[in-house]
């Protein structure tokens, strides 16, 4: 079946491209502070160069996007999805901080936490913008959406377990920069995985 064809981008996609990169930019503070790398520099470049650059990559992906409705959705996907990360990053991050936490199975339960906390966000902003989906919430699509979640989560969280519990850590990477390295490689493999589903089970679009 023949793609609907892709509207002009207008004002809502820019002003949602920039809160998203503001969001992010703000969450990615904390990450940078429990890794040691907060600075002014580098505050600046994340909460102003963000949404910039997700407002100006965001409209040229819609210049060469064509008829292909598929690739404009990955865009939008790819901010929605880096402000789940930074959720998702910034909560484990937290948790971590808070309870001395960073590996074994009790990293598990923190990053479940933090996965369902972006997830949940992650929901809204994929069905009203990224899918472009109408109405309210409804129930089954919602449990279609936890179970490619779920999924995800599993795969995520298996991921940051094996890296941060059996692989041995390199002269000057400590705890807190090895679970955000794994966190990172975890994050990459269920971001394929939740685009297909959320697509082609969830959203349909």
């Amino acid at each position: 079946m023949e793609e609907a064809r892709i509207p002009e981008i207008g004002t809502r996609d820019f002003k949602l491209s920039v809160a998203a990169g503001i969001l992010s930019g703000i969450l990615v503070l904390p990450i940078l502070a429990n890794l040691g790398f907060l600075s002014v520099i580098t505050a600046v470049l994340f909460v102003v160069g963000m949404p910039i650059a997700w407002m100006a990559g965001l409209f040229l992906v819609r210049k060469i996007a064509g008829e292909r409705l598929w690739l404009y959705q990955a865009a939008k996907f790819i901010v929605t999805g880096f402000l789940n990360t930074a959720l998702d990053f910034g909560v484990l991050n937290l948790l971590s901080f808070v309870t001395g936490i960073y590996s074994g199975l009790n990293i598990i339960f923190l990053n479940s936490i933090s996965f369902t906390v972006a997830v949940t966000n992650s929901y809204f902003w994929n069905k009203y913008w990224t899918f472009g989906q109408k109405g309210g919430a409804r129930a089954g699509e919602f449990a279609a959406f936890v179970v490619v979640a779920f999924v995800g989560l599993l795969v995520n969280s298996g991921v940051v377990y094996v890296i941060t519990t059996y692989v041995p850590r390199l002269d000057g990477i400590n705890p807190a920069l090895l679970e955000n390295i794994a966190k990172a490689l975890a994050t990459g493999v269920s971001l394929v995985w939740n685009f297909l589903g959320f697509k082609f089970i969830v959203f349909k679009a």
